[in-house]
């Protein structure tokens, strides 16, 4: 399964160059059959024009969708309340209560200002 994940993931991750693998692998079939700069050596094309297509067609399907446009309709919603709405105030009432526990400060140390002196080179 982890192998599995893992070609996966590398496929996902090689997809944008495999345009490159197939002209470096095809590269003769694609200069003599693929070209449409064939007829004009002097351009130096050599199956370029080919790789910049097949480049631009993928980076085209690499776009997630919701970067492309859509066609967006609006709908109005009109809402009736057959009962009135109404508004009602409860009064918030303050009750005091005396603590049922009571703090007592139980904690204590022995400071010991000895310790906390500099060294002394004497």
């Amino acid at each position: 399964m982890k192998k599995l994940a893992f070609i996966i993931a590398v496929f996902l991750l090689l997809k944008p160059v495999l345009p490159l693998g197939e002209y470096l692998l095809n590269y003769d079939y694609i200069v003599k059959e693929l070209c449409v700069n064939k007829d004009k050596p002097v351009m130096h094309c050599n199956g370029k024009c080919h790789l910049m297509k097949e480049l631009a067609k993928n980076a085209a399907e690499d776009t997630p969708s919701s970067e492309k446009k859509t066609v967006v309709t609006q709908h109005e919603i009109f809402a009736v309340l057959e009962t009135p709405f109404t508004f009602s105030f409860n009064p918030v009432v303050f009750y005091n209560v005396s603590p049922a526990i009571v703090y007592k400060n139980l904690y204590s140390h022995a400071y010991n200002p000895v310790f906390f002196r500099p060294p002394s080179i004497a």
